[in-house]
């Protein structure tokens, strides 16, 4: 199996991780605050290895590398900002599931906008593990998210499953023009940025005891790896294999909270995992 797969799934994993304990954290802070929070982690915590890389490297920034750091600050910030207005306009149960088309828009755009050869197996194991992961997250139904197409919440999030499969794109294309972990840091720079100044602009404040919290450092300090893990496997696999692998953070998160069989509609649950599976695989003998 090829490293870059394993790399991948460790994303994945790291990305359930994250979830998981953002879902404790976000108790007590706004997504604008925990993404404030995230960025702050990050610079701080990646600057001993950035400085490094930054010493050995000899980095010519050429027009396409800075904009694509640009795009990938911008577009955290901007997928921020519509997904938490998806969901005060419409319900999880509409946007969740339309956010998992990611996967298919990806292995749609990649050929177009980095010329890389276009393939129906990609595009098939993309297609299973964006179905997977609708299957799996929809608790109200398959019908419900489609039915509500017109409603503007789901659109914006169809909008965040677009950017995100920019992003990955962009991620793509500057950790193979960069070192990658140089690549996220930079872009955390400008996404610390805009948090910063979106938060001054809500007039959010953060206290010292709360970000020194254990809980919140194990958030910072998950994120932070969890990215550095994934711009490499973007580095070693395509855009298209890496997002679909990275699906399988879905199954990864229902185990980590041990809500697996003790939550109705299991069958669904497992047809969903099943499906995301054999998109992976199917990956892997690509």
């Amino acid at each position: 199996m090829e490293i870059g797969i394993l790399i991948a799934l460790l994303s994945a994993f790291t990305s359930s991780l994250r979830e998981s304990i953002r879902k404790h954290v976000s108790a007590d802070f706004s997504s604008v605050e925990i993404g404030f929070i995230t960025q702050v982690y990050g610079v701080i915590l990646l600057a001993p290895f950035a400085g490094y890389y930054l010493l050995r490297s000899n980095i010519a920034p050429t027009p396409g590398l800075l904009f694509a750091i640009l795009v990938s600050a911008a577009g955290v910030l901007s997928s921020t900002y519509i997904y938490v207005e998806a969901m005060r306009i419409s319900d999880l149960s509409v946007t969740e599931p339309l956010r998992q088309m990611t996967p298919l828009i990806v292995a749609l755009l990649e050929p177009v906008i980095l010329g890389t050869n276009f393939s129906y197996k990609i595009l098939v194991a993309a297609f299973m593990g964006a179905l997977g992961s609708y299957i799996l997250v929809s608790d109200s139904g398959f019908k419900e998210p489609f039915e509500n197409m017109r409603n503007k919440g789901a659109l914006m999030a169809l909008a965040v499953a677009g950017i995100f499969a920019v992003l990955a794109i962009v991620k793509r294309f500057g950790s193979t023009n960069i070192e990658p972990l140089l690549f996220t840091y930079f872009t955390y720079i400008l996404g610390l940025l805009g948090f910063w100044i979106w938060k001054r602009k809500n007039n959010e404040k953060i206290r010292k005891e709360e970000f020194l919290r254990k809980d919140v450092f194990s958030m910072g300090a998950v994120t932070a790896g969890g990215a550095v893990i994934t711009i490499y496997a973007f580095s070693m696999i395509s855009a298209s294999e890496t997002v679909v692998i990275k699906q399988s953070s879905g199954i990864f998160g229902i185990l980590i909270g041990r809500r697996f069989f003790s939550e109705e509609g299991i069958i669904r649950k497992l047809i969903g995992a099943a499906i995301i599976i054999a998109g992976v695989v199917l990956v892997a003998l690509i």
